[in-house]
């Protein structure tokens, strides 16, 4: 009963190690590649890690039970939950783009 234990908890652990290390070499990264200034570091963080977080929220909410997809209108928000996601990140990316490529007539 113990083996069966230990060998549970294996994957659980090398997921929690995996994620940690995410946390600390991603940003790292991002500022090696494109430096704290540049708008797109930031972009990267915030979605970067919400993309983590969400995909575990995710794949607790598919695991517990609580969301089965195919059972009423389950599947219907399922949907509505991931496109939200990709929605904000790309309303965001445009949002970046636009600021930075065309230019704001000011003081009018």
């Amino acid at each position: 009963m113990d083996t069966i234990q230990q060998k549970s908890k294996l994957p659980l652990i090398l997921f929690i190690i995996a994620v940690l290390v995410f946390i600390y070499v991603f940003p790292r990264i991002l500022l090696s590649l494109w430096g704290p200034s540049d708008p797109w570091t930031c972009y990267l963080y915030q979605y970067g890690f919400g993309a983590i977080t969400f995909g575990i929220g995710i794949f607790l909410i598919l695991k517990s039970g609580s969301c089965k997809l195919g059972r009423g209108n389950d599947t219907h928000w399922f949907k509505w939950i991931i496109l939200g996601f990709f929605l904000f990140a790309i309303t965001h990316a445009v949002w970046i783009l636009l600021s930075l490529y065309i230019p704001v007539k000011g003081g009018i």
